[in-house]
């Protein structure tokens, strides 16, 4: 199924309210902005928890798109916060817009 792909202008979070910082690829941009891909490591940056979360783990991105050597992120992709010591916290909140583009 077609999902939205998500951009480096998305907005996406931990389940405490931290900004996670995605990984983009440069060359493939829609409406001049890269889109996210799965293939970067994405880290977390202000997450206020007593054990924080540090960095996403995707699954489900685009099974047939990919930038860059990695699949996109979708606005169907799941993301699993992990925290510093390595722990499972939470999923991620895609709270931000997708692009205008599709993939599966």
């Amino acid at each position: 199924m077609t999902a939205p792909v998500l951009t480096l202008a998305g907005i996406v979070l931990c389940p405490h309210g931290g900004r996670v910082v995605l990984a983009g690829v440069a060359r493939a941009v829609t409406a001049g902005v890269p889109l996210a891909s799965a293939a970067g490591s994405a880290g977390v940056s202000g997450c206020p928890a007593p054990d924080p979360c540090v960095q996403i783990v995707w699954t489900g991105p685009a099974s047939r798109v990919t930038a860059g050597g990695g699949p996109v992120l979708t606005a169907a992709s799941h993301g699993v916060c992990v925290a510093a010591s390595g722990q499972p916290a939470g999923a991620a909140i895609l709270a931000g817009a997708a692009g205008r583009v599709g993939a599966i």
